[in-house]
């Protein structure tokens, strides 16, 4: 995702990283942060946030976060943007998750 804080402002930002944490619930309707989300984000993360895998664009209308998903840690992602690193999973799975999932990637 591309760097977004010249382009929004610091208003912007904070607006939309509040919208974000509120996406699909009917609070959103009304924030002030919706039209510049509908504006600059619902071509890859769609209108009610469930993202677009195709292109790599993330869901971002649950509790599952790549970077996180706390205030902060949004409007530094629209600040400064992300650039596609995929976040290590060697924590979290074992060596027989390992071997199953390549196996399923080389399908």
């Amino acid at each position: 995702m591309i760097a977004w804080g010249a382009i929004l402002g610091d208003d912007g930002v904070e607006q939309v990283a509040e919208y974000v944490q509120i996406i699909g619930e009917p609070s959103a309707e009304s924030h002030p942060g919706r039209a510049a989300y509908e504006q600059n984000y619902i071509a890859c993360h769609g209108l009610d946030g469930a993202g677009n895998a195709l292109i790599g664009a993330p869901r971002i209308n649950d509790d599952i976060w790549l970077y996180g998903g706390d205030l902060d840690t949004l409007k530094t992602t629209l600040r400064q943007g992300r650039f596609g690193i995929m976040p290590a999973l060697y924590a979290r799975l074992d060596d027989f998750q390992i071997k199953l999932l390549v196996a399923l990637l080389a399908r």
